[in-house]
């Protein structure tokens, strides 16, 4: 072969390799970087927490939760997730869920759960379980105790391919004493605000507009006696405290009623001193519920009245705004074998954090029937407009609204006299096609008011600022 026609055979060659190389599949050569690790596929995450605390000589529950947080659907699914938990020597293995494949008790003192194929995980997917132990009577105070997860993945089916795995260990320690706080809100998903406005109205002091509770539960350890002990709930400056205290059980039978003191940044503490608990206090904790609120504004310290006694507003700070997050802190301390113990989302923030209501304008949505409807020809309305406000409990009421020049109001022959209250200037929105949508069918004569029926129409009723309402039609 000629040099010339040899060159040109061996670019040939050359350009075919290329091509060929090019062909390739594009997966295979991004499955893994130059150290042979996986890259792309799923991508796990191991979140493990104790939803239930170690008392000494009690029990404690741990919640693990597994997900893929891998970025693409089909391609990043992990197969057969299989995931081992080691509870150490000093807990004993009380129950699961779901119930685990196998449970194999370790010449160490440990055991180990194993849940073997349990589920594939698609991207965004998770998968969750509980286990529960009691600790052993040797466990102190000044013992660890650590619980170790892992959990792993194939990226396929028949496990041909590379595996996938996480592990975590949790530790943490026995407890003397233990407290938990939880909201019990009185609107859904989100709390409602407004209470305290006025001066004069249901929404100051006790009894406020869109109350709720707060339950603290303080709990003994199984084994001794706790001195001293004194449980403390401090609400953000967003939450009023209203008071009405309860306690479930009162062994010592202290005072109810809280100290109170107002803090430099507008939050109030409530303290109770509960005295020496004993491991009756273990089956037996004391639960304190108590009233709260959220009202219209902040708290601050100007606002004196908070530290004396329950008030709800009104309160002096900026306004609490949608979805404005509102946690509230806890705290138990005392002594333990001469020795300074304490529980809550201060002392131990990663098993005890602050319980959150999320501030929320309710809005409720009505439909009603008029019996009838007054027209009459009427300059527009100004851009401040009079409104009625109502009670709670009745939905019906006057409306006035403004579209194309025409006063229009409903009769509301089912209002009482007595549920009308003093009418508050409200400013109006701007008349649009959205406004007074209801279809009228006008009878008479222009300027002569007919009455008129109407098709049913949609009523948007939100409470303003606690106890008052305003009503707008759409």
């Amino acid at each position: 072969m000629q040099p010339g026609r040899r060159t040109i055979h061996h670019m040939w060659i050359l350009a075919l390799s290329v091509m060929v190389v090019a062909l390739l599949p594009v997966a295979s050569v991004m499955a893994q970087d130059v150290t042979g690790t996986v890259v792309g596929g799923p991508v796990l995450t191991l979140n493990q927490r104790v939803s239930e605390e170690p008392l000494l000589a009690g029990q404690i529950r741990y919640s693990v939760t597994v997900r893929n947080q891998g970025a693409t659907p089909v391609n990043d699914k992990g197969y057969n997730l299989t995931i081992s938990n080691t509870l150490p020597a000093g807990l004993t293995y009380v129950s699961a869920d779901p119930t685990p494949t196998a449970i194999t008790p370790q010449a160490t003192g440990g055991t180990v759960l194993l849940w073997d194929n349990v589920v594939d995980l698609e991207v965004n997917e998770e998968f969750g379980f509980t286990v529960l132990a009691a600790l052993t009577s040797t466990l102190t105070v000044a013992d660890q105790i650590s619980n170790t997860v892992v959990a792993r993945v194939n990226q396929a089916p028949d496990n041909s391919g590379s595996w996938v795995q996480i592990s975590n260990s949790l530790t943490s320690r026995p407890q003397a004493i233990d407290i938990e706080l939880s909201a019990l809100q009185s609107t859904a998903d989100e709390q409602a605000t407004g209470a305290g406005e006025y001066a004069a109205a249901p929404g100051r002091g006790p009894n406020a507009d869109w109350a709720f509770q707060y339950r603290a539960t303080v709990r003994n350890n199984n084994v001794g006696t706790t001195q001293g002990v004194t449980a403390r709930v401090t609400l953000p400056p967003g939450v009023a405290y209203l008071g009405n205290p309860v306690f479930s059980s009162n062994p010592n039978s202290v005072g109810t009623t809280p100290a109170l003191k107002l803090n430099q940044d507008g939050s109030l503490q409530l303290s109770w001193s509960l005295g020496n608990l004993t491991p009756a206090q273990y089956a037996a904790p004391i639960a304190i519920t108590f009233d709260a609120a959220i009202p219209y504004r902040y708290r601050t310290v100007t606002d004196t009245m908070a530290k004396d006694s329950p008030f709800a507003g009104p309160m002096s700070g900026d306004i609490i705004v949608q979805d404005a997050a509102l946690p509230a802190g806890y705290e138990a301390t005392g002594v333990y074998n001469l020795a300074p113990t304490a529980d809550g989302s201060e002392s131990t923030p990663a098993d005890d954090a602050p319980a959150t209501v999320t501030a929320e304008f309710m809005a409720l949505h009505k439909v009603q029937r008029p019996q009838s409807l007054a027209l009459a020809p009427r300059r527009p309305m100004p851009s401040t407009t009079m409104y009625p406000s109502i009670t709670r409990s009745r939905m019906v009421c006057w409306s006035m609204c403004s579209r194309m020049g025409q006063h229009m109001s409903m009769a509301a022959p089912a209002l009482r006299r007595e549920a009308l209250k003093p009418t508050r200037l409200l400013r109006a929105r701007p008349p649009s096609p959205g406004i007074c949508r209801p279809a009228i069918r006008r009878q008479g004569k222009r300027g002569a008011s007919p009455s008129a029926p109407v098709s049913m129409m949609s009523m948007r009723v939100e409470p303003w600022r606690g106890s008052q309402w305003s009503l707008g039609m759409y």
